[in-house]
């Protein structure tokens, strides 16, 4: 790992992502679209907290 961050003279981080990513092992999912586009309505604890303040 050290040599290769002293070859391409990058972080170690970025070496250890690609690594990563090649391998397909991710810690978490990425979302590559917005997550509240395309409803129809609003989700219902926004009803709730709107309401509250009424």
């Amino acid at each position: 790992m050290n040599r290769l961050d002293n070859d391409f003279s990058v972080a170690s981080r970025t070496i250890k992502q690609a690594m990563k990513v090649e391998l397909r092992f991710f810690s978490y999912t990425r979302t590559l679209h917005h997550l509240l586009t395309g409803l129809e309505e609003p989700p219902e604890f926004a009803f709730y907290c709107s309401s509250l303040y009424i």
